[in-house]
């Protein structure tokens, strides 16, 4: 039975260069077999990472997979960073708020102080996904991009909270 508790600096730079994806597949494994799920979680992401430096390798070069992979890293880092996931769901309503009141940016004269409180409670109710204001509802394309990416935000978000309890 192999044991890779004490196992040091495999998540380093230099380790990551020149550790294979099966390597970091293997040490998973053991630690699953023995019930380390934290462990394990943090080697799944480390063999995801090699996952995606292999398929820029690939010949012929997979786009979409290259694609999925890189939005799940930029994401939450193949799950493990739930602070990334919550900064980008707050991105989203932001962005959401700014198309939403497109004419107050473009035309800075419409502008007013108390704008700054509506723009937060917009914001706040654009960054929950089960909202349906009739000031979105209005923008058909808009409402389905910020609902598709709050589901997949919040995906990632909850899958990165519970990356040390299961996997």
């Amino acid at each position: 039975e192999m044991n890779f508790f004490d196992a040091k600096k495999l998540d380093g730079k230099d380790s990551r260069k020149n550790t294979s994806q099966e390597t970091y597949r293997i040490i998973k494994h053991n630690f699953d077999k023995i019930g380390n799920i934290i462990e394990a979680n943090r080697y799944f992401a480390l063999e995801l990472e090699q996952k995606k430096l292999n398929i820029k390798k690939e010949k012929p070069f997979k786009f979409v997979n290259y694609i999925v992979f890189q939005v799940n890293w930029l994401s939450s880092k193949f799950g493990t960073d739930w602070l990334r996931a919550f900064l980008f769901i707050c991105a989203v309503g932001l962005i959401t708020v700014g198309i939403v009141n497109i004419e107050i940016i473009i035309n800075p004269s419409l502008y007013k102080l108390e704008y700054i409180f509506k723009a937060f409670n917009e914001w706040s109710r654009y960054v929950y996904i089960l909202d349906k204001s009739t000031k979105l509802s209005s923008m058909p394309i808009v409402l389905l991009f910020n609902k598709v990416f709050l589901g997949y935000l919040y995906y990632q978000l909850v899958i990165s909270t519970r990356k040390d309890t299961r996997k």
